[in-house]
């Protein structure tokens, strides 16, 4: 699972606090790394995205897993330009839906074979 997805999915168990106190704070070089490892992440996401069937089934999926995989680090560098703590949860909590939706779908292709793992 790529490290992206993990640190999102810790999000979601009981350190969450405690990790999202240490990126809101002074932790510049943390969030500045994350949004390019995310944005990394965006770009891979297409590139496999492209290698998928042209087929109605596969063009669904496509879709799904573009819009959910890019949409986790556009999601994170508006957390880290938030207004408030209440905000920055909020688009955190956004990523680690959208991480999660895409571990659904790359799981799918998967188990389709239409990827080598």
């Amino acid at each position: 699972m790529p490290k992206v997805l993990r640190v999102l999915k810790v999000l979601k168990f009981r350190k969450r606090q405690h990790l999202i106190k240490l990126i809101f704070m002074d932790n510049k070089e943390f969030s500045k790394q994350l949004e390019n490892r995310t944005k990394k992440f965006a770009l891979t996401i297409i590139k496999l995205s492209v290698s998928l069937p042209n087929t109605p089934e596969g063009k669904v999926i496509k879709n799904q897993m573009t819009k959910s995989g890019t949409s986790i680090g556009a999601n994170y560098r508006e957390a880290n330009r938030s207004r408030s703590k209440a905000d920055f949860y909020n688009k955190i909590s956004i990523c680690a839906s959208e991480a999660n939706e895409t571990s659904y779908w790359i799981e799918i292709i998967s188990e389709l074979n239409w990827i080598d793992n």
